[in-house]
Order: C-alpha cells, then structure tokens, then sequence
C-alpha cells in the first residue's frame, strides 16, 4: 500500500514515522543506530505542531540535507493510511510536564500527549516502538509514564525496557524500545 510521498524504496528499507519530530535530531539518531546495526532506513513522515521546526524540516527538505517527506501539524492526521507503511514509529515527546525546563504539572499540563501518541501508535501497527523523554518521566508513576503495559493490549511485550543511563550521550535522556514479535520481519 502506498500513500504519497510513502512507499517502500526497497525491500531492505525499514519506514519511520516520526512523531513529535522537532528538527528531526531523534530521527537522525535512530537512523544512525539502525545504519550501524546494517539497517537502512528513511522517515517517511513527520508529525510536528511547532511552526519553527516545521519550517526547519522543509528548510532541510528543500536544501536536500532530508529525504522528503509529508509534514503535518496533528497527531490527528495520523491515520489508517499509514498502517502496512511504517516499520518503526519514533516519538520524541514533550518533556515540559516533567521536566525541570518545564512546569512540572505531570498529566494536568496541556502538553501531555502520550493519550494522543498512544492512539498514533494504535492506528499504525507498527512492528516497532522508540519513545524518548526525560528520566522523570520513567518515575512518574504508573498513571502518567509511557508504559509498555500501555502497548500490551497491542501486541507488545508487557515489561517495561526503558533505558536511562546517558541514554542520550550524557545528555540526560531516557528510551523506551519495544518490538512486536508478530510484526517485525527478519
């Protein structure tokens, strides 16, 4: 199945969907780990709501730094038309509810969007998960943190594989990986 701008280039080419893009630099680094594992792979689409790094993404889309690639504003147009076109969903979500750049609020701040993330990844199927955040939010408590439990009722395996020590090259980051054994080819 193909949507424009999204199609398998080759077989070897694994499809990622990137949610919560900004400047596409988690992007770049999963494609980076994939290169280095013998992987090839391409964004095939973005979904960012910020105006200035959607201006960023088509700014490198238009130099030819970034393969091209749809651009939308609303995890909302993520829809059944991705599913079957993505191998590899990447989400780097808001860290403000938890983070000290942030407000602290937890669940209560507006840019808590995991629900939202969650029901992107429940329409798309994708044989695989990589979400990234701060190490609070590892801590936040069962009711609040992305959790695989979240993903169990999808397919996924139910124990939690977050990763959160100098997940990002000392910068303090925290990872969330998970497959599904049924989806992921081999």
């Amino acid at each position: 199945r193909a949507i424009t701008g999204v199609h398998r280039i080759v077989a070897d080419t694994y499809n990622i969907l990137s949610i919560c893009s900004g400047v596409a630099w988690l992007d770049y680094g999963v494609g980076l780990g994939l290169e280095w594992l013998g992987i090839t792979s391409r964004v095939v689409g973005y979904c960012e709501r910020d105006s200035y790094a959607q201006a960023v993404l088509l700014a490198r889309m238009e130099d030819s730094s970034m393969e091209p690639a749809p651009v939308c504003d609303d995890l909302a147009d993520i829809d059944q038309r991705w599913r079957g076109c993505v191998d590899i969903v990447v989400a780097g979500i808001p860290c403000q509810p938890w983070s000290h750049a942030g407000t602290n609020e937890g669940i209560a701040d507006e840019r808590w969007i995991w629900p939202d993330v969650l029901r992107a990844i429940r329409i798309v199927q994708p044989p695989v998960v990589f979400i990234e955040n701060v190490p609070q939010v590892a801590n936040a408590g069962e009711e609040a943190a992305p959790r695989l439990t979240d993903l169990t009722p999808l397919g996924f395996p139910g124990e939690d594989a977050w990763a959160d020590q100098d997940f990002c090259g000392g910068l303090g980051g925290t990872g969330l990986l998970t497959h599904h054994s049924n989806r992921w080819r081999s």
